[in-house]
Protein backbone atom coordinates (compact mmCIF):
# COMPACT_ATOMS: atom_id res chain seq x y z
CA UNK A 1 0.00 0.00 0.00
CA UNK A 2 1.68 3.27 -1.25
CA UNK A 3 1.90 5.64 2.15
CA UNK A 4 1.92 9.54 1.28
CA UNK A 5 4.67 9.95 4.27
CA UNK A 6 6.76 7.90 3.55
CA UNK A 7 9.44 9.80 2.72
CA UNK A 8 9.17 11.70 5.82
CA UNK A 9 10.11 8.33 7.45
CA UNK A 10 13.60 8.18 5.53
CA UNK A 11 16.25 10.14 7.86
CA UNK A 12 14.49 8.87 10.96
CA UNK A 13 14.91 5.74 9.94
CA UNK A 14 18.65 5.65 9.13
CA UNK A 15 19.75 7.75 12.50
CA UNK A 16 17.49 4.68 14.44
CA UNK A 17 19.66 2.60 12.18
CA UNK A 18 23.06 4.30 12.96
CA UNK A 19 22.41 4.49 16.68
CA UNK A 20 21.57 1.28 16.82
CA UNK A 21 24.54 -1.14 14.68
CA UNK A 22 27.07 1.73 14.25
CA UNK A 23 27.64 4.11 17.70
CA UNK A 24 28.81 0.90 19.30
CA UNK A 25 31.65 0.96 17.08
CA UNK A 26 32.05 4.51 18.80
CA UNK A 27 31.16 3.97 21.80
CA UNK A 28 27.95 5.72 21.04
CA UNK A 29 29.43 8.55 19.68
CA UNK A 30 28.30 8.97 16.16
CA UNK A 31 26.17 11.73 15.06
CA UNK A 32 24.80 13.43 12.09
CA UNK A 33 26.41 16.46 9.84
CA UNK A 34 28.70 17.16 12.67
CA UNK A 35 30.71 15.59 15.43
CA UNK A 36 28.69 16.27 18.55
CA UNK A 37 32.18 17.27 20.20
CA UNK A 38 35.44 17.29 19.66
CA UNK A 39 37.33 16.56 22.51
CA UNK A 40 36.93 12.81 22.68
CA UNK A 41 37.76 10.19 20.19
CA UNK A 42 37.12 8.42 17.94
CA UNK A 43 33.94 9.59 16.54
CA UNK A 44 31.74 8.51 13.52
CA UNK A 45 29.79 11.17 11.92
CA UNK A 46 27.25 10.77 8.73
CA UNK A 47 25.83 13.17 5.98
CA UNK A 48 23.72 12.88 2.73
CA UNK A 49 26.17 12.81 0.44
CA UNK A 50 23.73 13.92 -2.13
CA UNK A 51 21.39 16.86 -0.88
CA UNK A 52 19.05 14.42 0.96
CA UNK A 53 18.86 11.67 -1.82
CA UNK A 54 15.85 10.82 -3.89
CA UNK A 55 12.19 9.25 -4.22
CA UNK A 56 12.56 5.65 -6.03
CA UNK A 57 8.80 4.87 -5.77
CA UNK A 58 7.26 2.39 -7.81
CA UNK A 59 3.83 1.92 -8.98
CA UNK A 60 1.71 2.06 -5.55
CA UNK A 61 5.15 0.79 -3.93
CA UNK A 62 7.25 3.67 -2.19
CA UNK A 63 10.76 3.45 -2.12
CA UNK A 64 13.97 6.14 -1.54
CA UNK A 65 17.29 5.70 -2.50
CA UNK A 66 20.54 7.95 -1.97
CA UNK A 67 23.87 8.39 -0.80
CA UNK A 68 25.76 8.80 2.52
CA UNK A 69 29.02 9.96 3.44
CA UNK A 70 30.13 8.32 6.84
CA UNK A 71 33.11 9.69 7.98
CA UNK A 72 35.67 7.84 11.39
CA UNK A 73 37.45 10.65 12.82
CA UNK A 74 40.48 9.64 15.48
CA UNK A 75 43.69 11.42 16.66
CA UNK A 76 45.68 8.58 14.35
CA UNK A 77 45.19 7.61 10.53
CA UNK A 78 45.23 3.90 11.50
CA UNK A 79 42.97 4.36 14.53
CA UNK A 80 40.55 6.80 12.17
CA UNK A 81 40.49 3.35 9.76
CA UNK A 82 40.39 0.49 11.67
CA UNK A 83 37.18 2.28 13.25
CA UNK A 84 35.79 2.62 9.69
CA UNK A 85 36.70 -1.01 8.87
CA UNK A 86 34.71 -2.23 11.50
CA UNK A 87 31.31 -0.18 10.56
CA UNK A 88 32.11 -1.66 6.70
CA UNK A 89 31.71 -5.26 8.48
CA UNK A 90 28.82 -4.22 10.30
CA UNK A 91 26.83 -2.48 7.25
CA UNK A 92 25.74 -6.00 5.81
CA UNK A 93 24.21 -6.95 9.19
CA UNK A 94 21.57 -3.75 9.30
CA UNK A 95 18.14 -4.45 9.34
CA UNK A 96 15.22 -2.93 9.86
CA UNK A 97 11.46 -4.45 11.31
CA UNK A 98 9.22 -2.69 9.32
CA UNK A 99 11.74 -1.32 6.11
CA UNK A 100 13.95 -3.59 3.32
CA UNK A 101 17.18 -1.54 3.71
CA UNK A 102 20.67 -2.05 2.06
CA UNK A 103 23.61 -0.34 2.73
CA UNK A 104 26.82 -1.11 0.37
CA UNK A 105 30.43 0.90 0.27
CA UNK A 106 30.11 2.65 -3.09
CA UNK A 107 33.75 4.19 -3.00
CA UNK A 108 36.22 5.27 -0.05
CA UNK A 109 36.55 9.55 0.67
CA UNK A 110 39.61 11.26 1.37
CA UNK A 111 39.57 14.50 3.50
CA UNK A 112 42.76 16.50 4.73
CA UNK A 113 44.32 16.28 8.28
CA UNK A 114 42.38 18.66 10.54
CA UNK A 115 44.55 20.93 13.20
CA UNK A 116 42.63 21.16 16.49
CA UNK A 117 44.05 23.16 19.33
CA UNK A 118 46.57 20.64 20.56
CA UNK A 119 46.76 18.08 17.86
CA UNK A 120 46.21 16.83 14.53
CA UNK A 121 42.50 14.94 13.80
CA UNK A 122 42.67 12.27 11.02
CA UNK A 123 39.34 11.03 8.93
CA UNK A 124 38.64 7.94 7.04
CA UNK A 125 35.38 8.27 4.82
CA UNK A 126 33.24 5.93 2.76
CA UNK A 127 30.54 7.03 0.66
CA UNK A 128 27.38 4.62 1.53
CA UNK A 129 24.83 3.60 -1.14
CA UNK A 130 21.50 3.29 0.84
CA UNK A 131 17.96 1.68 0.19
CA UNK A 132 14.80 2.20 2.17
CA UNK A 133 11.89 0.50 0.94
CA UNK A 134 8.52 -0.68 2.47
CA UNK A 135 8.27 -4.76 3.46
Amino acid sequence: MYDETFQAHVWPVIISLMDQYVAPVYSGRVSRNVPASLTTFPVGVYQSADGGGKNDDMIGQNGWKGFITFRSIDLTQSGAMNRLLQVAAVLPTIVHSGYAVSFHIDRPQEFPIEKITTSSVYTSALVLSVGIYPK
